[in-house]
């Protein structure tokens, strides 16, 4: 699983800021201060391996994610709007060579095995430590994407 964590210290949110104290950064409306969206576009890879009839014996995807942070507020009596755009891929690194061996080793004993290889999450780190996620698209069996 893919487990990314991202911080965010509001002393040093963008390089624009020049090193700006954050005590002199002033809320100016009830907008928010600093904001992150995230998107994604999954892609899925399902494995299929003929054994007394077709079974799915392995899941794993990939995903393009693209994130913008956006400030916005009166930084030192001057009005300031930044944003960064960064863009990422996760992937497993799973192929159809692991997906069939490791089910060679177990298909006598437990025909239906099958690997789920989630994308997992991102962890948004903000203010006092709070936690927010963000999940990329994952269909584990072929049906969820119905």
């Amino acid at each position: 699983m893919t487990f990314t964590t991202i911080e965010w210290l509001l002393g040093n949110i963008f390089a624009g800021l020049d090193g700006v104290d954050a005590a002199k950064i002033t809320r100016s409306s009830n907008n928010n201060l600093y904001e992150v969206t995230h998107v994604s576009v999954t892609q899925m890879r399902y494995c299929f391996f003929y054994n007394d009839g077709w079974r799915h014996i392995g899941t794993c995807g990939s995903a393009s994610v693209a994130r913008r942070d956006s400030f916005v507020g009166n930084v030192d009596g001057k009005a300031d709007i930044n944003d960064r755009i960064t863009k990422f891929h996760i992937q497993n690194n799973w192929d159809l060579l692991d997906f069939v061996s490791t089910y060679a080793e177990v298909m006598d004993t437990r025909p239906d095995f099958c690997v789920i290889d989630d994308l997992g999450e991102l962890t948004i780190k903000g203010f006092n430590n709070q936690k927010f996620y963000f999940k990329p698209v994952f269909a584990a069996e072929p049906i969820e994407l119905i």
